[in-house]
């Protein structure tokens, strides 16, 4: 925007809370002790939030609860697209000329950590939308149960999405990477988290599909842009559809409302 001055600024939305400092802050400690319908509103927000970004060939590429913010409506939006790049041809198979991997931004001397990203970026294959559907299938499970990863040695004791993930440097964070690549998820979690019986059913065969190792058998983060049925399904259950490739337009990218340019 300009002002009378021609004075350049930029409006933000103010967010109060990250997804992270809000599980967090659960009562008593323990996120099984937030409202299930929260936990489920929230996924589903960001869920739809990683769908427009894709619908405009992006991908977001660091998708995790410190990315996303809380508005003063309590929904949640989908922040900081610095690790963002517009993808030139979007999963279109057997076509590797101009595409990015991580090995990108190496080149703009930006250290990126790697401990817990999708499998074929730990593998240094290129990036694809299928990188945000894993971190969403990440998140999603964190969001519904407290736990930093489904890829986690053990559970036990954690309390949070803070702290109990294997860092980057340590032998935790590089026996959880190796976990990652093989696909040895667990998500038992879900069945201790306080979730009515038909989401954890539900939450379970989504995030099954979404963490999958081979980025070709993930569903897409698409949403469906038909008007929705009187009583539509829960959620998790119609968050994915398929959908064909999408090209990349010369057009800016200009983020809906579920979408913060951080």
């Amino acid at each position: 925007h300009l002002d009378g001055n021609d004075a350049v600024f930029t409006a933000m939305e103010r967010c109060g809370e990250s997804l992270s400092q809000w599980l967090s802050n659960a009562p008593d400690g323990e996120v099984a002790n937030l409202n299930p319908k929260e936990r489920v509103d929230a996924a589903a927000a960001i869920v739809a939030a990683v769908a427009d970004v894709h619908a405009a060939s992006v991908v977001h590429n660091d998708i995790k609860p410190d990315n996303c913010l809380r508005a003063s409506t309590g929904e949640f939006k989908l922040a900081d697209l610095g690790l963002g790049v517009r993808m030139k041809d979007a999963d279109s198979a057997g076509k590797t000329s101009g595409r990015y991997s991580m090995t990108t931004f190496a080149g703009y001397c930006v250290n990126v950590q790697m401990t817990g990203r999708p499998p074929e970026v730990l593998r240094g294959d290129a990036l694809t939308t299928a990188v945000d559907v894993w971190s969403l299938g990440s998140l999603v499970y964190t969001t519904l149960t407290g736990y930093p990863s489904p890829y986690a040695e053990s559970n036990a004791g954690g309390k949070g999405p803070v702290g109990g993930s294997g860092g980057a440097d340590t032998i935790a964070g590089l026996y959880e990477n190796q976990r990652i690549i093989k696909g040895a998820f667990n998500l038992n979690a879900l069945e201790t988290a306080k979730l009515p019986r038909h989401v954890v059913a539900a939450a379970r065969h989504v995030v099954h599909d979404m963490l999958q190792p081979d980025p070709r058998d993930r569903p897409t983060a698409l949403k469906q842009k038909t008007p929705q049925p009187r009583r539509p399904k829960h959620p998790l259950q119609r968050t994915m559809t398929p959908t064909r490739s999408r090209h990349e337009s010369d057009s800016v990218f200009c983020p809906p409302r579920s979408v913060l340019l951080t």
